[in-house]
């Protein structure tokens, strides 16, 4: 935190650290009786304080502006991924606890028709209990990302291709919490290599004929 403090902030830490261990020492050497409590030596503990409200005010700043920042580069990051990428979350047990609007646009469903639903709305069909429990150990055994490109089913029962990132959350005590579930929608790129690919075989089939 504090390597992202400016160079006043800085040399306010650097300033405050420095009273406030000689105001430590002074009372350390008072309370050893190896210096005796005069007037400067309490004029100077009084100055201690008073010379250390400056700095301390100072890192209260940089601190909070830090905080300011963080908090914007963080809801920055958030719209770009909610604008970019379908973003799902789930609780242990695999019900949907949150959906962005582009995972309502993608998948047609609105967003009260989802939550606290689980996955089996989409009828994965593709993916079996054992592929989904591969998942799971993956993310909450070993903490790892799960990736895979996996088949949907739209609303209006059209299927839609997903590359499908999970990644399993923990809370401060390091208890499994649920999932975080990010798509990208290759549906036109798959389209469009199918398509590719048809041509292809036609072409090959012409050829072959010549």
């Amino acid at each position: 935190m504090f390597n992202n403090f400016s160079l006043k902030g800085k040399i306010a830490l650097f300033i405050a650290i420095s009273i406030n261990l000689s105001f430590v020492v002074v009372q350390t050497l008072l309370a050893f009786k190896i210096i005796d409590s005069t007037y400067p030596v309490s004029a100077y503990g009084f100055l201690c304080i008073i010379l250390s409200i400056l700095p301390f005010l100072i890192i209260i700043d940089n601190i909070s502006l830090n905080q300011k920042t963080y908090s914007l580069e963080k809801k920055m990051l958030e719209e770009i991924m909610n604008n970019s990428a379908m973003v799902s979350k789930s609780n242990c047990e695999g019900k949907i606890t949150y959906v962005n609007s582009l995972f309502c646009d993608v998948s047609g469903y609105k967003k009260h028709q989802i939550l606290s639903g689980n996955f089996n709305i989409l009828q994965l069909n593709q993916f079996n209990s054992t592929e989904w429990d591969k998942m799971y150990e993956s993310t909450v055994k070993y903490g790892v990302i799960w990736n895979e490109i996996i088949s949907d089913t739209k609303k209006n029962k059209e299927k839609y291709i997903t590359d499908t990132w999970v990644i399993a959350e923990f809370d401060e005590k390091g208890n499994h919490k649920g999932f975080l579930s990010v798509r990208h929608d290759l549906t036109d790129l798959h389209t469009s290599l199918e398509e590719i690919e048809n041509r292809r075989e036609v072409l090959s089939s012409v050829m072959r004929a010549i």
